[in-house]
């Protein structure tokens, strides 16, 4: 035999070992979801509001970050118990002349903060968490509009004290642009959401997904932050999360609308990064195998289906 014809058979036993192991989850998600939209904890009355600090990162953000801040300024959660972090990162459009005029606007919710040059997303947020006195922390990305009501819904979930991270959902808010629009919404519809809700039901790897997540401030700044290096520092955080066992939650009630990829070279751009930085995590944390269980194991498996 060839030795393309051994290359063909590794790569499809791999893919066909993938699938096996992955059906089981989606079914359970695809369940779940079409049930009761998934599984949601009971709220408490009464329950305490903890403060929570918004970090922004933001770069050559001008068309949507008025957007973005409008909603933060009018979430239902009290104005006493979140902040709102604006790290501007060089940009050369009116990025920065919108994040000084809401914090003018609104000085005891909101905190700009400029940097002169960019050296990226993680050391943006890393910026800022450094100014942060909230509680959990939590990333939003400056296309975002969350629910009003995403803070107030993601407190439930931290009730347990072994849940260090929390994702929520985040939906396309130009569904409608284009072809690529449509088959992003369609992908997350038909095989993210469910695929991550299965997961949760199950018990395995969540990862996070670089906006709408929430993570407890105390243990993230133990962990050192988000990694500087790294292209996609939301992986790279949920396996060091899982490395230090803790427990990533996927919330489907906490929802934040979202720009999609418009464009094919922007698929492109951001498929092969979500690779790249898949691939950079799988052989940094290949040592999760060393002490397994069922979140190292799972989340080893979802590198390497990616990688085969």
């Amino acid at each position: 035999m060839e030795p393309l014809s051994y290359i063909g058979l590794v790569v499809l036993g791999g893919l066909y070992a993938w699938t096996l192991y992955n059906l089981p989850i989606l079914t359970v998600g695809l369940r779940r979801t079409f049930q009761n939209g998934g599984f949601v904890p009971i709220a408490e009355k009464g329950r305490a509001s903890p403060k929570f600090s918004i970090l922004v990162a933001a770069k050559n953000e001008g068309l949507v970050l008025g957007r973005l801040l409008s909603r933060l300024v009018d979430l239902d959660y009290p104005k006493d118990r979140y902040e709102v972090l604006i790290v501007e990162d060089g940009s050369s459009d009116q990025t920065a002349k919108i994040g000084r005029d809401y914090e003018t606007k609104f000085p005891n919710l909101i905190k700009f903060f400029h940097r002169s040059s960019s050296t990226g997303k993680p050391a943006a947020l890393n910026y800022g968490l450094g100014f942060a006195s909230g509680e959990i922390a939590v990333v939003v990305d400056a296309d975002n509009v969350p629910a009003r009501d995403f803070l107030a819904k993601a407190i439930k979930y931290f009730d347990d004290p072994g849940v260090v991270a929390v994702q929520g959902i985040t939906r396309p808010i130009n569904k409608d642009e284009n072809f690529i629009t449509k088959l992003n919404a369609y992908e997350e519809a038909a095989w993210f959401r469910p695929y991550v809700q299965g997961k949760e039901m199950l018990g395995l790897f969540i990862p996070l997904t670089g906006s709408c997540g929430f993570v407890r401030r105390e243990i993230l700044q133990k962990l050192g932050g988000w990694k500087d290096t790294s292209i996609t520092e939301d992986i790279e955080l949920a396996a060091r999360i899982a490395k230090n066992k803790g427990r990533i939650r996927y919330a489907i009630d906490v929802i934040s609308l979202q720009e999609y990829p418009f464009s094919m070279r922007q698929f492109i751009r951001q498929r092969t990064r979500w690779f790249r930085g898949y691939m950079e995590t799988f052989v940094k944390y290949g040592t999760l195998l060393k002490d397994p269980n069922k979140v190292s194991i799972d989340a080893e498996a979802c590198w390497a289906g990616l990688l085969s």
